[in-house]
């Protein structure tokens, strides 16, 4: 299944209410959120950022799709802001390497060598 890294950065209102809940209920309830989404937490790591708090996720989710569809839902309750991006291991990247296609570089010749 593919893996995701989904970074958070809590608003206000969003770090007091983790203050007053508690982090661990905070990561148990994420738990019970990538359920519906076909998907499993692999681990939740809390950051002191430059002026805020962030949150880490790593997470195994069926496809992009889902991982969008937790992220409009996280969104749009304006206490945490969250974006993902994929993970790849080093065979996946290897499966990538070898469908490479040459390719020109802006303001390149084809002539130079």
């Amino acid at each position: 299944m593919p893996i995701f890294l989904m970074r958070g950065r809590y608003s206000v209102a969003g770090l007091r209410g983790s203050l007053q809940e508690g982090f661990a209920a905070r990561a148990a309830y994420l738990d019970e959120l990538v359920g519906p989404y076909g998907g499993t937490v692999v681990g939740c790591y809390w950051v002191a950022g430059d002026h805020e708090m962030d949150v880490f996720v790593i997470l195994e989710m069926p496809d992009e799709g889902s991982v969008h569809a937790m992220e409009f839902a996280i969104n749009s309750t304006g206490a945490l802001q969250v974006w993902s991006v994929r993970l790849f291991e080093a065979e996946e990247m290897d499966a990538v390497r070898s469908q490479l296609q040459p390719y020109r570089a802006p303001g390149e010749s084809y002539l130079l060598a």
